[in-house]
Formats: C-alpha cells, sequence, structure tokens
C-alpha cells in the first residue's frame, strides 16, 4: 500500500487494467481512497466554474514557492498546490506501462491526467452508445448455461456504457429473447403472478430456481457440473 499521507498505511490503492471495461469500478475505487487521503479535490470534475477538473493551481514550482502561507487565498494555492502533487503521484502508481503517454502529456497535474483517462476509456459519445447497443445485442444464454451469467452481464454492460441507459424493459426483453425454452414456463407464470410489478430480477430469480433443482438432479445422478455463459 502506498503512504501519501501519513498513517494511512493500510489502504491499498487500485490498480488500473488499461482496459476500458475495467475504468469505471477503477474510477469508483480510486475515488474512495483519493477521499481518505482527502485529496478528492485535486481530480474531481467540477459541476460548474472554472477549472472544468481539479483546483486553481499556481503557474509552476516557483510561483508556488513565492505563495505566502499568512494569506488566506495564497494558502488555499499552496493546499491545492501539495493536493495536486499527491494526487499525481497516486494516479501514476495505478497506471500500467502503456498509460505513461498519458502521464508525460500531463504536465504533472493530477486533473489533466485524470480528465484524458475519462475522454479515453469513458466518451461520453454516440459512438460509445452504439457500440453499446452492440454488446447488448450479442448477449446469449447457452442451453446448459448458468442464469447468473445474465446479471453478471448486464452490470459489466451497465460499468462499461453508463451512458447507453438501458432499462429493465430492455433487460426484461434481452432475458425473453436468450432463454432457452425450458424456462418458458416459470417465466410465463412469473409474469401472470406478478403482472407489471414484474422484474428482470424477478425473471432471473426464476430461472436461477429451475437451474439450480437441475443441476442438482444433474450432480446426484452423474457428477456433472454447472457452467456460466
Amino acid at each position: 500500500a502506498m503512504d501519501v499521507n501519513g498513517g494511512l498505511t493500510s489502504i491499498r490503492v487500485p490498480q488500473f487494467s488499461g482496459r476500458k471495461a475495467d475504468f469505471l469500478m477503477w474510477f469508483t475505487q480510486f475515488m474512495a481512497v483519493a477521499t481518505l487521503y482527502g485529496i478528492s479535490q485535486a481530480i474531481q470534475k467540477n459541476s460548474s466554474g472554472t477549472p472544468t477538473w481539479g483546483e486553481t493551481l499556481p503557474a509552476d514550482q516557483a510561483a508556488y514557492e513565492a505563495l505566502n502561507d499568512t494569506s488566506d487565498p495564497q494558502s488555499k494555492l499552496r493546499n491545492a498546490w501539495k493536493r495536486n502533487l499527491r494526487a499525481h503521484a497516486l494516479l501514476v502508481s495505478c497506471l500500467p506501462p502503456r498509460l505513461f503517454r498519458l502521464v508525460r502529456s500531463s504536465g504533472g497535474k493530477a486533473a489533466t491526467l485524470m480528465r484524458d483517462l475519462h475522454d479515453e476509456f469513458q466518451p461520453a459519445d454516440s459512438i460509445s452508445i452504439a457500440e453499446a447497443e452492440a454488446q447488448y445485442a450479442a448477449i446469449t444464454l447457452r442451453e446448459n448455461g448458468d442464469p447468473r451469467y445474465l446479471r453478471q452481464r448486464f452490470a459489466q454492460l451497465e460499468a462499461e456504457f453508463p451512458l447507453a441507459n438501458v432499462d429493465d424493459a430492455r433487460k426484461f426483453a434481452i432475458i425473453l429473447r436468450v432463454a432457452p425454452k425450458k424456462y418458458a414456463g416459470i417465466l410465463a407464470q412469473q409474469q401472470l403472478t406478478k403482472g407489471a410489478a414484474c422484474t428482470p430480477d424477478d425473471l432471473l430469480d426464476a430461472m436461477d430456481i429451475v437451474y439450480r433443482q437441475q443441476a442438482s438432479s444433474a450432480t446426484q445422478g452423474d457428477g456433472g457440473g454447472s457452467e456460466l455463459g
């Protein structure tokens, strides 16, 4: 674990794999650690005002050293500079070597580095949404596949494409489309019983019951196991 704030040596800093699918989970965990270290202001996106990311900083090291700690505005700038140094070091320690190009282009500014990571791994554009649509359309479940795979796939895609805004109705339709025929009866029963209140989780719970029962029977009969996907 890295200690950048004294006394927090037991906190392990999450490492980013460099994969788009892992970015949102890593970012969430990293911001939690940054909050504990007291440096989250240096890298967070601001809802209004300037700068868009992070805090206002002195122009360079010389400007920082010229600041007076006794002046409140200047003291704030000094503290922002210190937070930036710690945040930048923490970010660099999390990244794989192939992303060091972003480190070099950040100019030592943690906010710039975090912004560039967001731009590369979580783009807010129509291309990302189109890619999400293709991924959701490609979901399948094998005849003997574990229904848990559908939960996992939904969670993965929600994390990877948060802008896609796939609602319960879309998930509902996907489940009905990909569910093997052996689940038709239990799925129809769930919809009839719960009516308009039926959710994707209700369908997956029902499928899980059938799957576990059949898997248990198969295991007792021939020692077979289960498989995801």
